[in-house]
């Protein structure tokens, strides 16, 4: 090969590796980007989930109060309340912590404490308990001592 062959290869040769370095940076830029992307995207489910959990929480807390104490006031027991409730939607662990007026945080640690003992005889985990009562917005300090 003469000298102009070699440059004009090399002419040829050069920018196309240059091209694909340059190629293969930009994928590697917008691959990376995605990822932040979908990263960003999937924790703002999760908080924002559990965000909402407990933004609804609450009326609905007041809402079941006042539903069982019309149930209550026919003269049904519990169990019929809570049979009657589940039938009618609402969540086991909701009509738990209304049933044991546990439902908004009070100064009462006792109706507190046998409330997580009745869950636990029950059998829930005390994960599950501490999440109930995190949901009712009970501080977690307290939670944590009371699930001790």
């Amino acid at each position: 090969m003469n000298l102009p062959t070699i440059s004009l290869l090399a002419l040829l040769v050069i920018p196309a590796v240059q091209a694909a370095t340059v190629q293969e940076y930009r994928n590697l830029f917008f691959l990376l980007l995605a990822l932040l992307f979908i990263s960003l995207l999937i924790f703002s489910i999760l908080v924002g989930r559990r965000e909402h959990k407990r933004k609804v929480t609450k009326p609905a807390y007041v809402d079941l109060e006042e539903h069982m104490k019309r149930l209550s006031g026919k003269g049904l027991r519990d169990q019929e309340i809570r049979k009657r409730l589940r039938d009618a939607g609402w969540h086991d662990h909701a009509v738990e912590l209304v049933l044991h007026d546990v439902h908004t945080p009070t100064s009462s640690l006792e109706k507190l404490q046998k409330f997580a003992n009745l869950q636990i005889r029950k059998g829930k985990e005390k994960e599950e308990i501490k999440e109930m009562l995190l949901d009712a917005n009970w501080p977690e300090e307290v939670v944590d001592i009371t699930l001790l």
